[in-house]
């Protein structure tokens, strides 16, 4: 009995599972193959109205007049980018007391076009304008009623909202105190 065991275990192993693993590295070759050699969009919505708010430390309200929303796929991996038309960015940078009192610099950005990257939150704008208030309370209004402290222009802003705090450049930034 044993013996005819013994047979079988290596029949098993030198004739049915070299032709196993074979059929399992054709199916990944062919998985591979039919993979997009570059990122191309497929899947697009379009969208009126888009506003959306992200809490860090402080907050962060962005406006938009529409979009359009981009699924891309490469390699297994999706990424998703939203393409704002006429943005309006309201940053919370810092909240604090004054006389017992709640205060908040806030930073406004308009742009005509920005795109928002959802996996890497990233937010990319051209040609921004920038304004820095200084607003009582610690919520962000829904209309700032009040002189900015500082105005200016910056060719390209990068604004990451991931994490705790988020982190803005502005890139070529021309501005004057008021």
């Amino acid at each position: 009995m044993l013996k005819y065991l013994l047979i079988v275990v290596v029949f098993f192993l030198c004739v049915i599972w070299p032709t196993l693993r074979r059929d399992d590295a054709n199916y990944v070759a062919v998985v591979k193959s039919s993979e997009p050699k570059e990122m191309r969009a497929y899947c697009q919505q379009f969208r009126e109205g888009v506003s959306k708010r992200v809490w860090g430390e402080q907050c962060c309200q962005i406006d938009s007049e529409h979009s359009q929303l981009f699924f891309f796929s490469s390699q297994g991996d999706v990424e998703l980018i939203e393409e704002l038309d006429a943005l309006s960015c309201v940053l919370q940078e810092e909240r604090f007391f004054r006389k017992g009192k709640p205060y908040q610099l806030v930073r406004l950005l308009e742009a005509k076009e920005a795109s928002f990257n959802y996996n890497t939150q990233l937010l990319n704008a051209a040609d921004v304008q920038l304004w820095s208030y200084e607003l009582p309370g610690h919520t962000l209004p829904n209309k700032i009623e009040v002189a900015p402290l500082m105005e200016g222009q910056a060719e390209r802003i990068e604004l990451r909202l991931k994490g705790k705090e988020f982190e803005i450049q502005a890139h070529g930034f021309k501005g004057k105190m008021l």
